[in-house]
């Protein structure tokens, strides 16, 4: 089965402090894309530390530790390809 994909989401969650702290999302069509089709979500999670995470040279959020246990979470809305 081949996909055509209509949206990307990604965020990263503090759990340590209970904030999110990225969340972004790409929509394909402004997200109009494929509004007749029905689609299907793949959604994937993993638990880190924040410190493996962050990108190197980027400063921490305020009132964060390199420790705190973030949950990194991506998903995708696909149609079917015809």
């Amino acid at each position: 089965m081949h996909l055509t994909p209509l949206s990307f989401t990604f965020s990263v969650y503090d759990v340590t402090a209970t904030t999110q702290l990225v969340s972004q999302q790409a929509l394909k069509g402004r997200g109009n894309a494929g509004d007749n089709q029905a689609t299907i979500t793949c959604t994937a999670s993993q638990d880190a530390v924040l410190g493996e995470v962050l990108p190197p040279g980027q400063s921490l959020p305020p009132g964060r530790s390199l420790n705190d246990t973030v949950k990194l979470t991506s998903s995708v809305v696909a149609v079917k390809k015809p």
